[in-house]
């Protein structure tokens, strides 16, 4: 990095207020999931030019403005969703780490992160946030009847409708929280990337896309799944048989970005004029159900079948 630098002080200081008007905006904002990315990336800028001592002071600075000024629970929210996640991140570019190692344990940081939060926030309250509650389920059946009321389509909204979105959302909702906390954390590795590519920090090579893999046992995730669901709808058992559920469609989320770099791979490789490459593109595009079913299935099993024939990380 070829910056100036300034006093620790000063640069700490720089770096904790945008932090905190990061976190600010984020709660007063609908912009929060753009606008939420910008705290670890001045949390991992205190890491590169400071030190992590720094960061964690930058952080209680953070989390102490924002419960000021907004609430204690969404300060708790806000910085255990980015705030230490950014600081893991700013370590692992600190110490170079390979890009997949630093993906890896980066998004797991989050998510454990976002998981203590949210058991912090079920033990202060008492009301689990991974779990609709009846306010939630009485405001979906209001925004039901009233699209019911205001359209004339065909297919209908009614109450029926309403109660199978409730139990599809209710169900999958531990699921789409993890995924948009994994989404986030990606995001934010890229975002400082590209941050510190900008600023001539040395980073390591990241692998290309159509490369990517997953070593061969992470399909045991998807088999624990299997598991779960089959033993919990077989023995009328609601806990296990959610879990299952939601193990499945994370996977199934993840498998799809897998499977399209399997696809991607080929589609550099077979060697055809590039008009048809992209008339098999615009197909693919238009049966987007079918393609993506594709996709999660090539995922599911490349890590074992390896179609790209990819050599084994070392």
């Amino acid at each position: 990095m070829t910056t100036k630098k300034l006093p620790p002080l000063v640069e700490w200081a720089f770096f904790t207020v945008i932090s905190f008007l990061a976190g600010l905006a984020a709660y007063y904002s609908f912009l929060f999931f753009i606008i939420d990315i910008l705290l670890p990336l001045s949390l991992i800028m205190v890491v590169l030019r400071l030190d992590a001592r720094y960061a964690l002071l930058s952080l209680l600075a953070t989390g102490l403005g924002l419960a000021a000024f907004s609430s204690p629970l969404a300060a708790l929210d806000i910085t255990s969703f980015y705030g230490f996640p950014g600081v893991i991140f700013g370590l692992l570019f600190k110490n170079n780490v390979s890009p997949s190692k630093n993906l890896l344990v980066g998004t797991a940081s989050a998510l454990i992160c976002s998981s203590l939060s949210m058991a912090a926030i079920y033990m202060y309250t008492g009301d689990n946030p991974l779990v609709l509650g009846q306010e939630e389920i009485d405001l979906i059946r209001e925004w039901f009847s009233a699209s019911a009321t205001a359209t004339t389509s065909p297919y209908g909204l009614d109450g029926a409708t309403a109660d199978t979105f409730i139990r599809f959302f209710g169900l999958f909702l531990p699921a789409m929280f993890y995924i948009s906390t994994g989404t986030v954390a990606v995001l934010t590795y890229f975002s400082a990337r590209l941050l510190l590519n900008g600023l001539r920090f040395p980073l390591p090579a990241a692998p290309a896309f159509n490369l990517m893999r997953f070593p061969w046992y992470t399909v045991w995730v998807l088999i624990t799944g299997l598991l779960l669901t089959l033993l919990g709808d077989y023995l009328s058992l609601e806990i296990p048989s959610g879990v299952g559920k939601n193990i499945i469609f994370i996977y199934s989320y993840v498998s799809f970005f897998l499977g399209l770099s399997v696809a991607s791979f080929y589609y550099v490789r077979i060697k055809v004029a590039r008009p048809v490459k992209i008339i098999m593109a615009v197909f693919l595009a238009m049966y987007f159900p079918f393609s993506a079913a594709l996709l999660v299935f090539l995922g599911a099993v490349e890590p074992v079948v390896n179609f790209r024939r990819l050599p084994e990380e070392q």
